[in-house]
Formats: C-alpha cells, structure tokens, sequence
C-alpha cells in the first residue's frame, strides 16, 4: 500500500484540517471512504497529508 504526500506543513492547525476536509469531500464525491484513503502522519516535526494510491488518480483529475 503506498501513500502519496499532496500536502505539507509546518505544524498541525487549521489549515492541516482545511486540507484533510477538502481532500474527504473529494473522496466521497468519487464514492470513496475517505477515512481509508485520506490521512494525516506527523514525522520531524512537520506534519503530512496524505492520499492512498488508489485515490491518486481521482485526486489528479
């Protein structure tokens, strides 16, 4: 399973959640279950967010 990084921050906060949100909407637009393929992971002090390969091509579009 890979993961793609759509989105970087500095830290966690409203715009982390702002993109997270948008990136879910988009998910249940293509009839997707967005807590399986959207996701955020904090790692050096920077946080990422993330969309499951299968997604990736809907999020291209």
């Amino acid at each position: 399973m890979e993961w793609i990084i759509v989105a970087e921050f500095d830290a966690p906060g409203p715009a982390v959640n702002k993109e997270k949100a948008r990136l879910e909407d988009l998910a249940l637009d293509v009839a997707l279950r967005p807590e399986l393929v959207v996701r955020v992971r904090e790692e050096s002090g920077r946080v990422f967010v993330e969309i499951h390969e299968d997604f990736y091509e809907f999020f291209q579009g």
